[in-house]
């Protein structure tokens, strides 16, 4: 008689994200951002023009020196990742959209009000 046996493979995601604060990411989004990976069992690494840092680690955030518009590649891989990388997405302090549309929509939005 067979079992049935179930593997369970980790996933990856990567996905490119934006700066949004104005200040780039400093004490508060980088706390934002160690609050949300540490929720998860996945690896989430970061990777920016200042290096690659453990998402988890609000030290290695810092020393990335991501400015406003700068952009981060972000990968997360484990068992939960795909739920990780959805709670990215929903961060305050990053956005999938270059800085270019996301001044464009500002104008819009300014200039409807």
């Amino acid at each position: 008689m067979e079992l049935p046996c179930s593997v369970v493979v980790p996933r990856s995601y990567t996905q490119t994200f934006f700066v949004v604060d104005e200040c780039g990411l400093h004490v508060r989004p980088a706390s934002e951002l160690v609050r949300i990976a540490v929720a998860y069992r996945a690896t989430i690494a970061i990777v920016g023009d200042g290096g690659t840092a453990d998402a988890k680690s609000i030290l290695s955030l810092l020393l990335l020196g991501a400015v406003q518009g700068a952009e981060l590649r972000v990968t997360v891989a484990g068992a939960d990742a795909a739920e990780a990388m959805l709670a990215l997405e929903r961060a305050r302090c990053l956005s999938t959209l270059h800085p270019s549309i996301q001044a464009s929509r500002r104008e819009a939005n300014a200039a409807a009000d």
